[in-house]
C-alpha cells in the first residue's frame, strides 16, 4: 500500500549519527504537518545507521546503500531514496536536507506547497538560502 502525506523529507547520511538525528529531531519540531522522512545511509560504520534504527518514528524509512557511494556519487544515494520515495510514498513535494541541516522555523512544509501551487514546473526542491532578516528565498 502507497503511504500518502503532504511532504517527504529526504536526507542522504554519511558518518555523523549525532548530527543526522539533530537534522531529524528539527523536522520533526518545526514541521507538525504530515509528512514523511526517507534517510539513505551511505554505508556508515560509525553507528549512524544503527541510531536512525533505534530512534526509528512511524513516519521515518531508514534505508542503506548496498555500498559506500560517498561525496563523490551522491547522486546515487538520491537516487535510491527517490526510486524508494517514487514507488512506495506519494506527497505533494519531496525536501531535501543533508545531516547538517537544521530545521529553524516552522512553515517549511507549508511554504514550500505554497510555491509548489505558484509554479507547477518545479517538483524537486533542495537547498534554499534563509535570510533571518527576511523570507525564504526558493530562488538562490
Amino acid at each position: 500500500m502507497i503511504k500518502e502525506s503532504l511532504a517527504t523529507i529526504i536526507i542522504p547520511c554519511g558518518p555523523g549519527a549525532e548530527a543526522a538525528l539533530d537534522t531529524a529531531e528539527s523536522v520533526e519540531h518545526y514541521c507538525p504537518e504530515p509528512h514523511d522522512v526517507v534517510f539513505v545511509d551511505d554505508c556508515t560504520s560509525d553507528g549512524t545507521y544503527e541510531a536512525l534504527l533505534a530512534e526509528k518514528r512511524p513516519n521515518w524509512h531508514i534505508l542503506r546503500n548496498e555500498k559506500c557511494n560517498g561525496f563523490l556519487r551522491l547522486v546515487h544515494t538520491l537516487c535510491f531514496g527517490l526510486r524508494y520515495i517514487q514507488k512506495e510514498l506519494r506527497s505533494r513535494c519531496i525536501l531535501k536536507l543533508d545531516t547538517d541541516s537544521l530545521v529553524i522555523g516552522g512553515g517549511v512544509i507549508t511554504d514550500a506547497l505554497q510555491y509548489m501551487k505558484a509554479n507547477p514546473d518545479v517538483g524537486l526542491f533542495g537547498v534554499y538560502e534563509v535570510d533571518y532578516n527576511g523570507p525564504r528565498n526558493f530562488t538562490a
